[in-house]
């Protein structure tokens, strides 16, 4: 299970490299998931990386962590449906409308949570970090 949380986490550290590179791109992945099936996918997603993280945290070299940000997907994959469709474009045109310093930066925070879950299932699995 390691292995397939560092593959998410590399997955998700370089989705956060493109929007500090590319702003414009990344703002054009999250307008294509404001829809009602992109919803229904990021739903999916996240139940998903909540179960993954749940139950590869006892082994991973960050447990606590692991199952905390299991907690947290878990409850964005029940609270993303009742935000509300209307509520969501408009935080996802607040944040658009921000300056690009700023989008840059919200994409450097999400390179350190992949880096930062790449390295914990690596190190947990007995790779050194």
């Amino acid at each position: 299970m390691l292995a397939v949380v560092a593959v998410i986490g590399t997955l998700i550290a370089g989705l956060g490299l493109w929007g500090a590179l590319k702003p414009s791109g990344i703002l054009a992945l999250a307008d294509r998931f404001l829809t009602q099936h992109g919803l229904r996918i990021a739903v999916i997603i996240r139940v998903a990386l909540a179960i993954l993280l749940w139950i590869s945290a006892p082994e991973a070299a960050t447990p606590g962590i692991f199952r905390f940000l299991a907690m947290l997907a878990f409850a964005a994959a029940v609270l993303l449906p009742l935000f509300g469709q209307r509520r969501l474009d408009t935080l996802v045109g607040w944040w658009a409308s921000r300056p690009m310093w700023l989008v840059r930066l919200s994409c450097l925070c999400v390179v350190v949570f992949g880096a930062f879950l790449t390295w914990s299932a690596a190190a947990g699995n007995g790779v050194p970090g």
